[in-house]
């Protein structure tokens, strides 16, 4: 009975209704959900707003800071522009903070705390504002030692860290309460799905019965169509099958693909030949493109002719030619092309641009070229010798010149060794061929003849070379008459030289700069220190004939003044090997022999002077009373200069206050800082400033010189950058800071100045007057060198700046630096260089950036050795996260 009752179409119908009535309802209960779902979204993206409004606030607080304090160390009212910009955008934020719609009263709370510290801060700094307005720095500075400013700075920054992770710790509640209801709206989504699934199932299987026979109704009629469908379906097939073989040919950019007819149009093209030739599709639809048109007169005849070649074997042999593009310029291009199957008037072309081999063919032809003029235009006599060591192929005209031939036809055949003075002995030879087959070369001078009977002395080079399959050697002969006399020479000289050191009246030391022993002395040092000859002096050390030697520290301070200065005189007490005890004046200085330095000891006997002396000095008690007068007179200026080292420490902690203090947050960077300043107020300067729209600017910076001008340039550099960084370009930037730098017109004071602006993972660099910066590549684990050349910004040079575009791939790392860290020097007076940062950050590129600092000023210090240098020392790293 219930199997009758089934099968009636008005239980099927209600089926069906209960089944669309309960998708309905799940209908429902999922938009529901999803309404749910979009407005806790909306609340995340309020959430994230805010928090971006909090940096924003930050941001423009540093910005009122930066901008007071560059007014406050210079007096320019144009640097309180930056400060007012500043204050407006802090209006402006407050304002929006202000107006949204808070619910709690926690951030109530935190938004009046909040207001009412900016308040404060930014009374404070009207306040000194308007007091250096007044009374200037001097009057300014206790008003800046007496407020708060930092406490209240630092409580700002507090509050905003708390009131975010207050808001994200709401959202993050929201959110899971949110995925619980929805995970038990979606538990009855599915119960219900499952229902109204069973209950279409039943009424569609219904359906397929009644479907069932009426298609016994119609399987005559489909089977009448099914054979007519064969019939056209094979023939699109082969349509298609005739497209797909120029189709994808067509459409790639590999080559220029066209459509023609032999009475000049182009029926149609691809992009390819159309970017190739400089004309638009619409204009090739318009009929304004036509092939013979596009032909120069010169290649008419060679087209007629591969036309009767293609209409008599269907297509023809690809050729070279020219076609004048939409500019007028010519397209050398390759081209082959054949007709439609079943026509004579219409068929497909194939177009190669070949503009660039045609360079390269070029290039070759040039290249060649300048290989032979090379060889010919060569200062050295060339030629090739055989196996047989007879000279083949050619030679060039120094070969006729050096040795007096009348054309080059004489060198040819001629055996090399007839050429020298001297042939080689069978064993020379042996071991020249030996040294040939280990090194692939030999050089020796040897005497040769010429062909009128000059001798003359020549510099001989042999290289194994391969010519066409076979081996030749390669012969190099320079004239080195000149130098061989030159040396002759130069031995006679030292054979002088030697003559004036032994015979000068003074005693002579050439002494070992390690261990201060005695290599070498003239026969006036012997008997001045009375001994019997040179070999007891030799190897004694230089300090032992002196009533009293130096200290260690005397003698570490004489070496180090004789290497900086390279020279070092004193009068010293002496005694020789019997006793005697003398006055000497000695004079050290540094002379190198065979590649080594010595120091050049010079004693001169001044006894007699010295008995002269102690008449001379009963005159200066006149002298010594001036003293005194000047002594009080330089106790006043020790005085002034004690005022004025107050007055630079008190400059410098205002110029370490304008640096950031730590580096800003980003979620796909990571940055380092480091600045040491050599003196009170240093030369270097780094900075950075983010923008509104998330983009981000960093400069590291040297200026000349330190002290209180490098101070101003420093801080007149911060004011523009804090003013202009968001809005100009990276050169642009530049090119106002270098007029900013010329309106002070402060005297020999310059700035070299990087500048970076990231966006994402592009960095866009702009450099003038600075070291080069290092770029470490993850991926490949190599070291790019980045150097913009450029003249110091202030200066009037007129000197184009560069830029360039950097991608930075995950856990890539930028370093910048300043001069200060390359050039610092050891106790020898040996600077550290750029290879060796270069070498240190390959090695260190992987780590993080403050990791990568610390590694580089470890390696600093172990190089100086607490040697005290002279520069400012500053460094930025960027990575890629």
């Amino acid at each position: 009975m219930l199997k009758e009752i089934s099968r009636r179409r008005f239980f099927v119908t209600l089926l069906f209704c209960l089944s669309v009535l309960l998708i309905l309802i799940i209908s429902f209960f999922s938009y529901r959900n999803i309404q749910l779902l979009s407005q806790s979204r909306a609340g995340e993206v309020g959430v994230r707003e805010s928090i971006l409004e909090y940096e924003k606030l930050l941001s423009s607080l540093k910005d009122a800071e930066a901008g007071q304090r560059s007014y406050l160390l210079t007096g320019d009212s144009a640097y309180l522009y930056a400060y007012h910009y500043a204050l407006d955008s802090i209006s402006v934020i407050t304002g929006r903070i202000n107006t949204r719609t808070e619910t709690s009263r926690v951030v109530h709370h935190a938004h009046a705390r909040i207001n009412q510290l900016m308040e404060r801060k930014l009374s404070a700094l009207q306040k000194t504002a308007v007091a250096r307005s007044r009374n200037g720095l001097e009057g300014v500075l206790p008003l800046i030692k007496g407020q708060p400013d930092k406490y209240w700075t630092d409580s700002i920054r507090v509050e905003i860290k708390q009131l975010q992770s207050y808001k994200l710790q709401l959202l993050n509640g929201q959110t899971r309460s949110l995925s619980n209801r929805s995970q038990l709206v979606m538990r009855g989504v599915v119960a219900g799905a499952a229902a109204g699934i069973l209950m279409l199932t039943w009424a569609f299987i219904w359906l397929l019965i009644e479907l069932r026979k009426r298609q016994k109704a119609f399987l005559e009629l489909e089977q009448h169509n099914d054979t007519l469908e064969a019939r056209v379906q094979k023939r699109t097939h082969d349509l298609q099958e005739s497209e797909a073989k120029l189709r994808p040919m067509f459409e790639s950019d590999m080559m220029g693909v066209i459509f023609y007819d032999l009475n000049g149009s182009i029926l149609e093209a691809n992009n390819s030949f159309l970017r190739m030739i400089g004309y638009s599709r619409e204009e090739l639809e318009q009929g304004q493109v036509s092939w013979s048109a596009m032909t120069p007169p010169e290649y008419l005849a060679i087209d007629q002719e591969r036309i009767s070649q293609m209409l008599e074997y269907g297509a023809c042999t690809p050729y070279e030619k020219e076609y004048i593009r939409k500019d007028g310029t010519r397209l050398p291009i390759l081209i082959g092309y054949t007709l439609f199957e079943g026509s004579r008037e219409k068929g497909v072309a194939f177009i190669l641009d070949i503009t660039e081999q045609k360079i390269a063919r070029e290039k070759l032809r040039k290249s060649e070229r300048l290989q032979y003029e090379v060889f010919e235009n060569s200062a050295d006599a060339l030629f090739l010798l055989n196996a047989r060591g007879n000279i083949v192929e050619d030679c060039n005209q120094q070969a006729v010149v050096l040795f007096d031939l009348d054309n080059k036809a004489q060198f040819l055949g001629k055996e090399a060794q007839n050429l020298q003075k001297r042939p080689f002995a069978p064993e020379e030879e042996k071991e020249i061929y030996r040294e040939l087959q280990e090194k692939g070369y030999w050089t020796h001078e040897i005497e040769y003849v010429s062909l009128k009977g000059r001798s003359f002395w020549g510099n001989a080079a042999v290289s194994l070379i391969a010519v066409n399959e076979e081996h030749y050697y390669l012969i190099r002969i320079r004239d080195v008459t000149e130098r061989r006399q030159f040396e002759e020479k130069l031995r006679k000289n030292e054979q002088l030289l030697e003559s004036i050191f032994e015979n000068v009246a003074d005693g002579l030391f050439l002494i070992e700069p390690k261990d201060s022993r005695i290599v070498r002395c003239n026969q006036r040092a012997v008997k001045l220190f009375e001994f019997t000859c040179k070999e007891e002096m030799i190897g004694l050390r230089g300090n032992e004939f002196q009533k009293r030697p130096f200290t260690e520290d005397e003698l570490h301070q004489v070496r180090r003044e004789v290497w900086q200065k390279r020279y070092w005189s004193s009068e010293i007490e002496y005694v020789t090997r019997r006793g005697t005890i003398f006055w000497g004046d000695m004079a050290i200085t540094i002379v190198s022999l065979d590649d080594k330095d010595y120091l050049l000891i010079r004693v001169s006997d001044i006894t007699e002077r010295k008995h002269y002396q102690e008449i001379l000095r009963r005159n200066q008690e006149e002298l010594i009373r001036q003293k005194q007068r000047t002594e009080e007179v330089l106790a006043l200026m020790a005085e002034d200069n004690e005022r004025k080292t107050r007055e630079l420490e008190e400059a410098r902690v205002f110029q370490l206050s304008m640096l950031p203090q730590e580096p800003p947050s980003l979620g796909h960077l990571e940055m380092a800082m480091f600045m040491k300043t050599s003196a009170e107020v240093g030369g270097d300067y780094y900075d950075y400033k983010l923008h509104e729209n998330g983009d981000l600017t960093v400069v590291i910076g040297d200026a000349t010189g330190h002290g209180l001008k490098a101070g101003i340039i420093v801080a007149t550099v911060k004011s523009y950058f804090q003013t202009l960084a968001d809005r100009c370009e990276a050169v642009e930037l530049l090119e106002r800071i270098s007029e900013g730098i010329q309106n002070l017109q402060v005297r020999g004071m310059y700035m070299g100045l990087t500048v970076i602006h990231v966006r994402g993972h592009q960095l866009t660099i702009a450099s003038s007057g600075m070291p080069p910066l290092y770029l470490y590549r993850h991926h490949t684990g190599t070291v790019e060198t980045i150097l913009l050349k450029g003249v110091f910004l202030g200066s009037r040079l007129d000197v184009p700046l560069q830029q360039i575009q950097v991608t930075l791939q995950p856990r890539d790392t930028l370093l910048a630096i300043t001069d200060g860290l390359p050039e610092l020097f050891n106790r020898n007076r040996e600077m550290l260089g750029y290879p060796q940062i270069e070498g240190a950050f390959l090695k260190t590129g992987q780590l993080y950036p403050q990791l990568i600092i610390d590694h580089l000023l470890a390696m600093g210090e172990t190089w100086t050795g607490g040697y005290q240098n002279q520069d400012d020392i500053t460094m930025i790293v960027l990575k890629a996260k």
